[in-house]
This record gives C-alpha cells, sequence and structure tokens, in this order.
C-alpha cells in the first residue's frame, strides 16, 4: 500500500513530484501491470496515518525520507525499458528519465546501472583470484537481473525497518523501566497465511503449505505436551498407545530434507546449467515413489501431489526454478555497498555481505560470481528463525474463521467453514485430544452429577467415592483414570453416562410432569365445570326471561286490539244511536210542521202551470227482515236527499240487490223511482218558478219551497 500512498500525494506535496519525480499508479510499471489501478481507502489519510506512526516510534523525517526514496527508486527501476539489438543482447537507453531518476534517488551514477544491468561478470579460476570476464546478457536476463535488484533493495528496506521498529520499542521499554533489553518481556504475534488448497497450485502455495505444516507440527507437540503435563499432575500412568498419536515428521522430512528434500532438489535444479522444471519433477518422481506422503499425478509429467495433514494437495511445478532463483549480480551488489547513499549501503552491507561466507564457502575454481541464495533457503532459514523464537516462548493460538467468501453478514457456508477448521489444525488437535483421555471432571462434579445413576457410598474422601461408583457403573479399566483431583474417561464412556444420566432424568421428569399435568387437568376440570354451570344458570335465567317479556308483550297486543274493537264497536254503536236520533228528530219535525203549518199569505205571481206534485207514501208494507230494514232506511235516505247523484247511486245499489235477491226489490225499485220522477218534476217547477218570479217575492217563493219539501 505505501505505493499508491506516495503517488497519492503527488500534486499535494513538492517533495514528491520533484525530488522523488513521482507520477500517477497508472504510469509504473509495477503498480499497474496492464491492469486498471483502484485503491478501496483513502490514500491520503493512509500517508498521514503512516507518518505519523513512523513518528511514533522514533523514525525521524530525515529517515523517513531515505525509505521514501528507496521505494520510489523501485517504482522507477520497473519503468527502466529494456530492449534488444540485432544480434539479440539487451539494449538500454542512456537518457531514460526512469533510469536517471532512480540512480540519483540511490546515489549512484545511471551509467554505472545501465552497464551492470547489461552485462554480468564471469570469474574464472579460484574466487577472488582467477579471471573476471564481462559477458552481454539478454533482454530477458537484463529484465530478470533488474528486477532482482528491486526486489533485494525492498526486502532489505524492509527487514532493516522491521529492526528499526524493534530498536526504537527497546528504546522506549529501556527508559521507562530502565532496564537492559536483555530482560525485555515481550509478546510477539504472528499472523500466517493459512492452509492454501486451490484448483491449481504452485511455488507460493508450497511455501505456504510447508510453513503451515512446520506450525502444525508444532501445535500438535504443545497440545501433547499440556496432555503430559496434565496427566502428571494428576499421577496418572500413561502410555504413547493411550493417545495413538500420529505426527507431521514425515511430511516435514519430505519437504526440508537436507540432503534429497523437495526444497534440496529444487536447489540443485536452480544450480545445474541445464535444470528445469520438468527436469525437477520427473527427478522428485524416482525419488519419493514409495514415501507415503507423496504420490506421482498420472497423465501429467510436471504435476505431483503431497498429503499434508490437513489435505491431498496437488503441485503444478511449472515456474518453480524461475521463482526459487533470486540471482543478484556482483557487480550490481558492488554497486549498491560503494557507490549509493549511506542508507542504501548500510541496507546491503548488513543483510547482504553476511550472507556470503554462509552461501559460498570454501573457494571453488569456475563458479559463477551470482550472489545465489534460493527463496527455499531463505523461507527455510527464517522459518527455523521463528521455530525457535516460538520454541522458546509460551504459545496461544487464535484461529479465525471466515464465514463466507462474499464477506457479507449473517451469510455462512458450511462447506467453506469446514474446510477451514480442517486446514486451521483444529480437526487435527481435536483428535488428538479424543485420542486420549479428553474428558476430565472434578471428583465433586463427578459424583453430584452421576449419584442419580449411582448412590454413592457415605465415606469423606472424594476419590474412594468416585472409584466406588465408577465400580457399580461397570466402566472398564481401560477406559478411565482416577487422579488425583479429576476422573479421566474416554469420549464413548462419558457419552454412554450422559446418554443413561438424561434417559433417567426424562423418565423422572415425565412422571413429575404426568402427576403436574393431571393436578393441572383437574383444576381446569373443575373451574370449566363450575364456568359451565354458571354458564347455563345464566343462560337459563336469559332465556325465562325473553319468554315472559315475549308473552307479557303478546297480552298487551291481545288487550290493545280487543281495546281497538271496543272503542270502534262504541264509536259505531254511538255513530248508529247518532243517527236513530236525528231520524227521530227529523220525524216529529216533520209531524209538528204538519200539525201547525201556517196558511201563507196570498202571492200575486204570474200564473204557471204548475205539475201535480205526486206524494210518495212515507212507509211501504214490507216484511221485518234485514233487508227490509236496509230498503226502508234506503227509501228514506233517498226521500230526504236532496242530490240527484246519491240517489242514482242509491239505486245502483238496489239494483245490485236485486240481481241477489227476490221479486220484493222491484217493487222497492219502482216506489223509488217514483220518487225519483216526482222529484225531478218538482226540482223542474222551482227552477221555472224562481225563473219567472220577481225578486221582491223570491224570499216567500223560498219559503214556500221549503213547506213543500218539509212536506215531501
Amino acid at each position: 500500500h505505501i505505493f499508491y500512498q506516495l503517488c497519492s500525494q503527488v500534486g499535494k506535496d513538492a517533495y514528491f513530484s520533484n525530488i522523488l519525480a513521482l507520477r500517477p499508479a497508472e504510469d509504473f510499471n509495477y503498480l499497474y501491470q496492464g491492469a486498471n489501478v483502484s485503491v478501496s481507502y483513502k490514500a491520503a489519510n493512509s500517508f498521514e496515518n503512516t507518518v505519523d506512526a513512523f513518528m511514533a516510534i522514533g523514525i525521524p523525517q530525515d529517515e523517513q525520507e531515505e525509505i521514501f526514496k528507496v521505494i520510489a527508486a523501485v517504482m522507477h527501476m520497473g519503468n527502466i525499458k529494456i530492449s534488444s539489438d540485432k544480434d539479440g543482447n539487451s539494449l538500454i537507453d542512456p537518457n531514460s528519465s526512469d533510469a536517471i531518476n532512480c540512480t540519483r534517488l540511490l546515489g549512484c551514477d545511471h551509467h554505472d546501472l545501465i552497464s551492470a544491468l547489461m552485462k554480468r561478470q564471469i570469474q574464472a579460476g579460484v574466487l577472488g583470484s582467477g579471471d573476471n570476464y564481462l559477458v552481454a546478457q539478454t533482454c530477458q536476463q537484463a529484465m530478470d537481473a533488474r528486477d532482482a535488484l528491486a526486489r533485494a533493495l525492498y526486502e532489505h528496506m524492509f527487514s532493516a525497518l522491521v529492526q528499526r521498529i524493534n530498536v526504537s520499542f527497546g528504546k522506549v521499554k529501556s527508559e521507562m523501566n530502565g532496564s537492559s533489553e536483555k530482560n525485555f518481556k515481550i509478546i510477539s504475534i504472528l499472523d500466517i497465511f493459512g492452509f492454501e488448497h486451490f484448483k491449481t497450485n504452485y511455488f507460493e502455495q508450497m511455501c505456504i503449505n510447508y510453513a503451515n505444516e512446520k506450525l502444525q507440527g508444532h501445535f500438535n507437540e504443545y497440545n501433547f505436551s499440556l496432555e503430559v503435563i496434565e496427566y502428571q499432575r494428576e499421577q496418572i500412568d500413561w502410555s504413547y498407545s493411550d493417545f495413538k498419536f500420529e505426527t507431521n515428521t514425515k511430511c516435514i522430512e519430505l519437504i526440508e530434507g537436507k540432503r534429497n528434500g523437495l526444497f534440496a532438489l529444487l536447489d540443485e535444479q536452480c544450480i545445474m546449467p541445464n535444470g528445469s522444471d520438468s527436469t525437477f519433477c520427473t527427478k522428485i518422481q524416482q525419488e519419493f515413489s514409495s514415501h507415503p506422503h507423496f504420490n506421482v499425478v498420472r497423465m501429467s509429467s510436471s504435476q505431483f501431489q503431497i498429503k499434508h495433514y490437513a489435505a491431498d494437495v496437488i503441485y503444478d511445478a511449472n515456474g518453480f526454478c524461475f521463482k526459487n532463483k533470486d540471482p543478484v549480480q556482483p557487480a550490481l551488489v558492488s554497486l549498491m555497498c560503494n557507490q549509493t547513499s549511506p542508507y542504501v549501503k548500510d541496507l546491503f552491507k548488513r543483510f547482504v555481505h553476511n550472507d556470503l561466507s554462509s552461501i559460498t564457502g570454501s573457494p571453488t575454481r569456475g563458479r559463477s560470481t551470482i550472489i545465489f541464495e534460493s527463496v527455499t533457503m531463505q523461507f527455510k532459514r527464517q522459518l527455523g528463525d521463528l521455530m525457535a523464537r516460538i520454541n522458546a516462548a509460551q504459545p496461544h493460538f487464535v484461529r479465525c474463521i471466515n464465514p463466507n467468501s462474499q464477506k457479507m453478514p449473517k451469510l455462512i457456508e458450511p462447506e467453506m467453514i469446514l474446510d477451514q477448521l480442517r486446514c486451521s489444525g483444529l480437526m487435527e488437535a481435536v483428535r488428538v485430544s479424543r485420542a486420549g483421555f479428553p474428558v476430565r471432571i472434578l471428583h465433586e462434579d463427578f459424583i453430584y452429577r452421576y449419584s442419580l445413576l449411582v448412590q454413592p457410598i457415605n465415606i469423606a474422601e472424594d476419590r474412594l467415592n468416585v472409584i466406588e461408583m465408577i465400580r457399580q457403573l461397570k466402566i472398564s479399566v481401560e477406559d478411565f483414570r482416577v487422579g488425583v483431583t479429576k476422573v479421566f474417561l474416554r469420549r464413548a464412556v462419558h457419552e454412554r453416562m450422559e446418554e443413561d444420566r438424561s434417559r433417567l432424568l426424562v423418565r423422572e421428569a415425565s412422571t413429575i410432569q404426568r402427576v403436574c399435568r393431571g393436578h393441572l387437568a383437574r383444576n381446569l376440570f373443575r373451574k370449566i365445570k363450575k364456568m359451565r354451570n354458571d354458564a347455563a344458570r345464566a343462560l337459563q335465567g336469559k332465556s325465562r326471561m325473553a319468554i315472559n317479556r315475549i308473552k307479557y308483550a303478546m297480552l298487551l297486543r291481545k288487550r290493545y286490539e280487543a281495546l281497538r274493537i271496543a272503542a270502534e264497536n262504541a264509536k259505531l254503536a254511538e255513530s248508529q244511536e247518532r243517527e236513530r236520533e236525528e231520524r227521530e228528530l227529523i220525524k216529529e219535525q216533520e209531524k209538528k210542521v204538519a200539525i201547525a203549518a201556517p196558511v201563507p199569505p196570498p202571492v200575486t205571481i204570474q200564473e204557471v202551470a204548475r205539475p201535480e206534485v205526486v206524494v210518495a207514501p212515507k212507509t211501504i208494507p214490507f216484511q221485518q227482515t234485514p233487508e227490509a230494514n236496509y230498503v226502508s232506511d234506503l227509501l228514506w235516505s233517498i226521500r230526504t236527499s236532496s242530490n240527484s247523484f246519491e240517489i242514482e247511486t242509491r239505486m245502483k245499489e238496489i239494483n245490485a240487490k236485486i240481481d241477489k235477491s227476490s221479486g220484493w226489490y222491484k217493487d222497492v225499485l219502482k216506489a223509488c223511482e217514483s220518487l225519483l220522477e216526482e222529484k225531478q218534476k218538482f226540482l223542474t217547477e222551482v227552477k221555472n218558478l224562481h225563473a219567472t218570479v220577481d225578486h221582491n217575492a223570491k224570499n216567500k217563493v223560498d219559503v214556500l219551497t221549503k213547506e213543500i219539501v218539509g212536506k215531501n
């Protein structure tokens, strides 16, 4: 990330643009590599945090600038373009701005750097006293030399920075405690790659899995040692057969064997002039054909399989020799050690010259002067130092498990988790623990927990109680050990005891539940019964009340109907009585008028022919029947009515009666018709009389008319 952090400061600080000659990250080959450059963090803030961290641990600004110069020089070195001339030799433009900037930052001459990249020095004879020859390099060789120098620069700078940080921490610690560095107690955190198993595995996966094999071996031995300490503390006799402990020592020896290990054979192929990946694969197939942790992959000449503790991994040998080589030519080493800035000189003097004696050994004739330490050699050396520090400390292990590959919350991929558990060595650790007596229970806890199965004897010493309980449980001697404070059990025995205890608890709990449920059910039944009785009484009371209300409403309705009928009858009777009284009153008035009617004075009027008025008889002799009474009343109404329409209506009623009754209705009809004709004639005479009489005699005519009407 530091490369991208430095590039993010371009345009913000003149130091990065002018002194370091930096440009955006897309302009550097080591950072770009033909892909779109995108940084998923805030580069500006990250660089500020980096600078603050440098200041916090005591690295001054001038030393920070030297570190930034080395990083910028590595980026410029990757942009040095190397081409080929007509003879196939490498060719570099001496006026290349990247080469000039790279050498300026390193403190050397750019012509010397270009010459060291284009030509390689070969020494004939004894190392240090033979003749030296310069051989032109091809374009690919020059590019490999350039990349090797860039990797060496960054590697030495990174190692020096780690040491510098440790020194800074040590000084702070000594100043705080006033003690020497030897008395420090430190906590080291080792963050390593997990076991890697892809579809195609290469040299990188080989190194990572080798480191995991070493750490897993230490983890197994550490857990086994803890088991042994636990057994010794409890004074329990044990043997390796109790644990069935299996180590991964054979797999580790297969990889790191000094003479015929995979790494040794790979270094041998890298040193040989004609060494290649195919010859390396053929060599190991011949060497390890009968090894229990090595398998030959059929139908492939460049693949082999190693049985690791976590899984069987198939490796592809293509690129093993190239990735294992990291040659730095002596001319480039000399250039970095003698003609560069003091900071770069110190890097190479500390990390290169100290390794030459261990690598070269005694002088040999005809040897190339390339400073060579393979990647596997470096890896084994560094891993050995790491294991020495781990063995000298008290380790604690933290396993990190990713729940899913999408990095999403609330998402679990079981297959991925199981693979991580297997690759992290937890499955092996569980197997080692289960191989012995993995269940350890304190004596008092054992008595308390399993006294349900067997009754302990009343002995003051818990250990004797435990032994007696185990005897009653009929546990085999091979499946348990009784220590000073704990009982050691096999997993199978413990599971069987837990199952028996659970079964007993379930049975007793079922009995308790049965009694409690019965009691609760009976109480519930009593409540329901009481509620049912109360509800029945309430329903019956409501029903009776509703029935009584209905009966009372029916009685009220009947009484109302009776009262209504009585009122109507009384009204009808009253109307009939009133009509009867009116008829009697009219009859009495007629009688009085007929008896004492005064003689009207003579009236002089124009003589008009006056028709004879026929007076119908007042009564008609009919039989006393309901029909006769009806007709009598009808005739009386016709006689007293002055409305012709009403008379016609009455006659229609009589006609209707004639159709249904006997012949005496016809006599009534004739009488009605004579009366009608008489009344019509009388009315006509009255009209004529009114038309002819004088106005002054009108009142007298009216009086006469009333008298005539009264008589009729």
